[in-house]
């Protein structure tokens, strides 16, 4: 019972100190734009047939051309990945039946390819691209992205930036509400990072019919760090 007691009053005496505290809580931000030296994007090629065998090698026709682009523009291995594979049997809902029915399957296989200089993005798309009509099969750009390939280091940078914000912020409550400031209580840190996303779900299946060369716009790519911040005052 004596030993019950002491931890009971333990917990008590920790409740009370955290119930004493006195904080200001603060948050500090940092970011900067930048302009992109890469391109990240991410696609799909896909066939259609009632047999799945002939549904695979109509992706696959698909898929070559992807591999073509890459290997004439000399991407490097680890900047062609595969993301996924799959073959779905396709639906039909029958009225009389009232059940669903296959009538056919499809093959997707999802890409990302990283171009390291992002003039030559315009042109890559227009490699991928066919003037030929083909039934059942095609390639879609699932999403477009710019990013940078030294943003570890930049965000790095922008930590102190970040905490001399908080700390700003801090400052000016203490001395707003007559306070004095002891020292840091705890500190929490995230990152984020946000660009243009570009065009999203675009099919090229004859996009190359013209003779003009694709253009996009690449923006910025805002790198932003956030860190939350707890001092404990007088």
């Amino acid at each position: 019972m004596k030993i019950i007691l002491i931890l009971l009053g333990s917990i008590f005496s920790v409740q009370a100190m955290a119930i004493d505290l006195q904080l200001i809580n603060t948050v500090g931000t940092a970011e900067k734009y930048v302009e992109p030296n890469m391109v990240i994007v991410s696609i799909e090629t896909y066939g259609r047939s009632d047999q799945a065998k002939t549904a695979q090698e109509r992706q696959a026709l698909e898929y070559k051309r992807i591999k073509n682009a890459v290997e004439k523009f000399k991407i490097k291995k680890e900047d062609f990945i595969t993301e996924g594979l799959s073959l779905n049997p396709e639906y039909k809902y029958d009225e009389k039946s009232q059940s669903n029915k296959t009538i056919g399957f499809k093959v997707s296989h999802q890409s990302k390819i990283i171009l390291r200089m992002k003039s030559d993005i315009g042109i890559f798309l227009d490699n991928l691209s066919s003037s030929a009509k083909i039934e059942n099969s095609g390639l879609i750009i699932s999403s477009i992205s710019w990013d940078i390939d030294n943003r570890k280091n930049i965000q790095d940078n922008l930590i102190s930036l970040a905490v001399a914000d908080a700390r700003k912020k801090a400052d000016l409550l203490a001395v707003a509400a007559g306070v004095k400031i002891k020292s840091v209580h705890s500190i929490n840190y995230s990152e984020s990072n946000s660009s243009d996303p570009g065009p999203r779900n675009f099919e090229m299946k004859s996009f190359a019919a013209r003779n003009d060369t694709t253009e996009l716009g690449s923006g910025t790519v805002k790198i932003k760090t956030e860190v939350s911040l707890q001092y404990l005052i007088d």
